[in-house]
């Protein structure tokens, strides 16, 4: 098939980052996203955050920076985006989040960057584990990927989803995954 070139932008964003923090009811995810110029000339730029469920979604909080970024350099923009009637993520119950960062410059769009999160807290009461505020005992399993048929063939997302619910129908629910990382979809 024939080779396609894509134009892309010089001002992109490198890396997006989301820390939570839940405290008195109300939810957070502080959004950082690394911004970076291979443009000979400064730009002022306007970065944006969207949170949702899923894309095409409602939005459920918006954050939005303008800064100035220099010919060649790297910046960072960060936000801190409200959350409302927000649903904790838990083994259970996996709720995730997707973040949408945008950056535009003299309102042409340039780059946007996309990653999921979820919003838990974990913490310990003496020796005891507490997810979301509550007891959870850690059962789990160790995936060397040794076995036979990994010999045979390249292991692929439908055979790591495969795995994972072999070991939740065994009653566990964590991983530790040596020598590989499970693949991504």
């Amino acid at each position: 098939s024939p080779a396609m070139i894509e134009h892309v932008s010089n001002i992109t964003i490198e890396d997006l980052a989301v820390v939570t923090n839940l405290e008195a009811g109300r939810a957070f995810a502080e959004v950082t996203a690394e911004v970076v110029s291979d443009s000979p000339n400064a730009h002022e730029l306007d970065i944006t955050f969207e949170v949702g469920r899923n894309q095409g979604e409602p939005v459920l909080g918006r954050g939005a920076v303008k800064l100035q970024i220099e010919a060649r350099r790297t910046t960072t923009a960060r936000a801190l985006i409200e959350i409302p009637n927000a649903e904790l993520w838990s083994p259970q119950k996996p709720s995730l989040y997707v973040v949408t960062a945008r950056v535009a410059a003299a309102a042409k769009h340039l780059d946007e960057w996309r990653t999921r999160f979820g919003l838990r807290t974990v913490d310990m009461n003496g020796r005891h584990f507490l997810l979301n505020g509550k007891p959870f005992r850690i059962r789990g399993a160790v995936d060397s990927g040794y076995g036979f048929e990994y010999i045979l063939h390249s292991s692929g997302v439908l055979d790591d989803a495969r795995r994972i619910n072999a070991a939740k129908a065994a009653g566990f629910n964590a991983m530790i995954v040596e020598g590989r990382l499970p693949s991504r979809p």
